[in-house]
């Protein structure tokens, strides 16, 4: 019965170790303690959540202890030290106290950090030390080896081995000390509240750590001698911490185009949260969450605006107040100057010009538009190269305005466009002088037909149009010279509504009409006729040929 009653007690002993385990294992998540925290060493656009890990404050605990049952590891030596509630009556109760005598073997007393399962990469360690003048160190560990330490050996704080010299203390007295590490900056202590190393200066004594395991207080490390140290309150904190390192200062990003964002981070953080802040105010949401492995592939909407003053800002997606800015860095807008046509700029209907501009930025192929009065008028060309000119044969259908614009635009980017100043396109003109409204031409007669022209024309078509109805075709084609003279048909009728129409030979919209004018038959050049005069002939031609019939007549 009683061996039974053991196997219960053993079994049940076992599941309380595996229960304190997995309580351990969770204690991070479910019992630490989040601080928003503002490190006067960072840069002021960070903020970190510090988190206290565990503490010990041996006040009436067993030697070690803390709330989550996990107590100190203790080394030492046969016979040559021991580990051990001590009370002093000046200041400090119920601190843990080890003493060292005799032989080289060193006692150290342990705090296995990494039994919650995590190697921290960042983090505050404090505690209060009372020592004597042995050699002593608080040594840090990562899975290599030492990492970093701070010795305490004849009146001086600093490293034993390789020698370097931080500050002094005196013996026998408490001592507030507090350091800082970051795996990806250094580490600094206070002693007092006095800082040593500001700005995480001091090296690590090897590269590629994993983060901080473990640390050891050693009194006596390097072996020989005699050492007696207390130590008290102390407590461990990690914090998740976001460091943006691109962009910086020195990035210049294109809308458009796709960017990397680079961070590094520190502690337990799994997904992160990315904005965009402009002139310090938020501007738009980059990713509301994505997995914290340093590296996010941005593609920069065409719509914003350029300037200088944007910042990148990544925070923790579970406790928002781990967060980092980046520096101020420049986001630009592609853009496009359209130099010519310009303000003098007075172009002519079926002639070729050249639109020209000059433009920033990626862009590849440009659209060409043409606006008249502020309203779109036609496409000059759907996609032309980014090189800065295109030659364009004016379009013969316009109508001549002084209020043409050139729009020209990104392809791939709507929102990057440029209009030209206003300018002019003219159409050719025709403008007849000659038949006016006073003119009268005689049928058969020779008239010079005369006109003035703008615009490169070559030759033109003259036309007879009479009661607005063609007529017929003076001639088919005669150089633009201003004048043609004409011999005017002798089939027509004489009217005072017969126009000239003169029509460009090459562009049948540019062509004029002439007044209306008179075609008249010619004068005649015969003696007028009397009244009567051919009957008198035909009575004298009769009475004739009477008197001879009777002359014949009484003859006979």
């Amino acid at each position: 019965m009683k061996n039974l009653n053991k196997k219960y007690l053993a079994l049940g002993i076992a599941l309380i170790f595996c229960l304190c385990c997995f309580s351990s294992a969770k204690f991070i998540e479910n019992n630490a303690t989040k601080i928003e925290f503002q490190e006067e060493s960072l840069p002021k656009t960070n903020a970190f959540t510090q988190t206290l890990l565990h503490s010990y404050d041996f006040e009436g605990d067993t030697v070690g202890q803390d709330p989550s049952g996990l107590t100190l590891s203790v080394i030492e030596p046969v016979g040559s030290g021991t580990a051990n509630i001590d009370n002093l009556v000046d200041i400090q109760q119920n601190h843990v106290a080890i003493h060292k005598s005799g032989g080289s073997e060193r006692v150290e007393l342990r705090d296995n950090i990494s039994y919650y399962g995590a190697s921290f990469d960042a983090g505050i360690f404090h505690c209060k030390i009372y020592h004597d003048d042995s050699l002593f160190g608080i040594l840090f560990y990562d899975d290599i080896g030492v990492l970093f330490r701070l010795d305490w050996y004849d009146g001086i704080i600093g490293r034993w081995s390789p020698h370097s010299e931080y500050t002094y203390y005196n013996y026998n007295q408490w001592y507030d000390v507090v350091v800082y590490f970051n795996i990806s900056l250094g580490w600094m202590f206070e002693i007092d509240g006095v800082r040593f190393g500001d700005g995480y200066t001091y090296p690590f004594e090897h590269s590629g750590s994993g983060g901080l395991e473990w640390i050891r207080w050693c009194s006596a490390f390097s072996g020989g001698g005699n050492g007696y140290f207390r130590v008290d309150d102390v407590e461990f904190y990690y914090y998740d911490s976001l460091v943006v390192t691109t962009p910086n200062s020195s990035s210049i990003w294109e809308t458009g185009t796709s960017q990397s964002i680079y961070w590094n981070s520190t502690g337990t953080i799994s997904d992160v949260m990315i904005e965009l802040f402009k002139d310090d105010v938020f501007v738009t949401e980059i990713t509301p969450n994505t997995p914290n492995d340093g590296e996010y592939y941005w593609t920069i909407p065409s719509g914003l605006d350029g300037s200088g003053q944007y910042q990148i800002k990544i925070k923790d997606a579970s406790y928002p107040s781990t967060y980092s800015f980046s520096e101020y860095f420049e986001i630009y807008k592609p853009t496009i100057t359209i130099t010519n046509p310009h303000s003098e700029s007075v172009w002519e209907i079926d002639a070729s010009e050249y639109i020209s501009w000059t433009s920033t930025g990626s862009m590849a192929n440009v659209i060409i538009e043409l606006y008249n009065n502020d309203a779109f008028v036609m496409q000059i060309t759907p996609s032309t190269p980014n090189d800065g000119t295109y030659f364009w044969a004016v379009s013969s259908g316009l109508d001549g305005s002084g209020q043409y614009q050139i729009k020209i635009t990104d392809v791939s980017d709507p929102s990057v466009y440029d209009f030209s100043d206003y300018f002019e396109i003219f159409k050719p003109t025709i403008t007849i002088t000659n038949p006016h409204s006073e003119s009268v031409w005689e049928i058969d007669a020779s008239e010079y037909i005369n006109w003035t022209s703008t615009g490169p024309m070559a030759n033109v078509i003259i036309e007879l149009f009479k009661d607005d109805v063609f007529v017929t075709e003076i001639t088919p084609n005669t150089p633009n010279d201003g004048a043609y003279s004409w011999a005017v048909s002798l089939v027509l009728n004489g009217s005072g509504q017969y126009q000239i129409k003169i029509t460009d030979a090459s562009d049948p919209s540019v062509y004029d009409f002439s007044d209306y004018f008179e075609i008249t038959s010619p004068a005649s050049t015969e003696p007028p006729e009397i009244p009567g005069y051919n009957l008198y002939i035909l009575i004298g031609i009769i009475s004739v040929i009477s008197v001879i019939l009777v002359k014949k007549r009484i003859l006979k």
